[in-house]
């Protein structure tokens, strides 16, 4: 198959675009087409999570539901070890990444 703006080595030509004209433009728009079939698509989700045998897609669906209705949960980290002798101004500096100051270490 032949590459039009290739050189022998594979490689596109300096100051040559490997898309020179740009994506195509096309009157498909996938979140539209997306959100027209969203009452048929919570539909489903909502027999699945009913009566599906298996209850990994039971879960799936419910998950997807909630995900949905409420949003996903924000990703937290909790640390539950107290670190003796580090002062909390030493642990800010680690996250902006300064040097820290007098305190101890």
């Amino acid at each position: 198959m032949a590459r039009g703006n290739r050189s022998g080595k594979g490689w596109f030509q300096s100051g040559q675009s490997g898309n020179p004209r740009g994506r195509p433009k096309t009157d498909f728009d996938l979140a539209e087409q997306a959100r027209e079939h969203a009452a048929e698509a919570i539909a489903t989700l909502i027999d699945v999570m009913r009566t599906s045998p298996k209850g990994a897609e039971r879960i799936q669906a419910a998950l997807a539901l909630l995900d949905r209705g409420f949003g996903r949960p924000p990703a937290s980290l909790e640390v539950g070890h107290k670190l003796k002798g580090i002062s909390p101004s030493f642990v800010v500096s680690i996250f902006k990444k300064e040097p820290p100051t007098g305190d101890k270490i």
